[in-house]
């Protein structure tokens, strides 16, 4: 009699253990449980709705507290003395530029700088990841209503070395002062070298 009640008792409570184990088990897959919701594609809106334009649309380059500024002194010119049609304006040295280098105020020029018809940009600049990774390189005026550095007259090749080339004064703002810039526009890797500015017959 005493052994049916002690085995009656062990399996009450084993029953018991067994149930709030169930119990419990139960209650953490309710938990897993994912609901699928319908979505009203009516509600669904464009990314331009949700995120603000950047003002100046393409031409945006970058706003001023993200800005990175070249105030270096000048190198010597790369480019002969002896050149007729080349004025040197300014150059700029290019350290590991990850987004945005513009030059700093005392490196500036305008339409009426370039008396020869056109701004010439020779340089070297490499981009450390690719030698296929784009960048810009040209001039930029600030809008200071804004806060941005907005893109005038620019050329857009590889960071892959030696290049020059040559914009058309009519590119630049007429009575706004510009910066020489440079824009890693493939977002990888970062671009190192050196440019300068030149007022040039073409």
């Amino acid at each position: 009699m005493k052994l049916t009640k002690k085995l009656t008792s062990l399996l009450l409570a084993m029953t018991l253990a067994l149930s709030l184990a169930a119990v419990s088990v139960s209650a953490a897959d309710d938990k897993d449980d994912k609901v699928i919701v319908p979505v009203d594609g009516s509600m669904l809106v464009d990314y331009e709705d949700v995120l603000p334009a950047y003002p100046h649309g393409d031409d945006f380059l970058c706003y001023w507290e993200d800005a990175v500024f070249d105030d270096s002194d000048d190198e010597e010119d790369p480019v002969s003395p002896q050149a007729t049609t080349y004025s040197r304006i300014f150059s700029m040295k290019v350290n590991s530029v990850e987004d945005f280098l513009c030059t700093g105020p005392e490196k500036e020029f305008s339409q009426s700088t370039l008396t020869r018809g056109y701004l010439k940009m020779i340089g070297t600049l490499k981009n450390s990841y690719s030698t296929e990774a784009y960048m810009r390189v040209g001039g930029c005026w600030y809008d200071g209503l804004t806060g941005t550095f907005v893109r005038a007259g620019s050329i857009e090749t590889t960071a892959s070395g030696d290049f020059s080339y040559s914009i058309w004064k009519g590119e630049f703002p007429p009575d706004m002062m510009c910066r020489g810039f440079v824009k890693n526009i493939s977002g990888i890797g970062t671009i190192s070298g050196n440019v300068s500015f030149y007022n040039s017959d073409g």
